[in-house]
């Protein structure tokens, strides 16, 4: 059992790092995504010549 706690405690600063990079990379993707998607919506805004009239 002791040989196991062992290990674990070897192996933590290896899964944080392994956390770390997965959330990292989520963020970047969804940062991307976000990104592309907004440049997507302006595009069709400036295709489709929208304009909003005010009261």
């Amino acid at each position: 059992m002791k040989t196991y706690m062992l290990s674990f405690l070897a192996a933590k600063p290896f899964l944080l790092i392994l956390t770390c990079i997965y959330w990292i990379t989520a963020l970047l993707i969804c940062w991307f995504s976000f990104d592309s998607m907004l440049q997507y919506f302006t595009h069709v805004l400036a295709i489709a010549d929208i304009k909003f009239e005010g009261p």
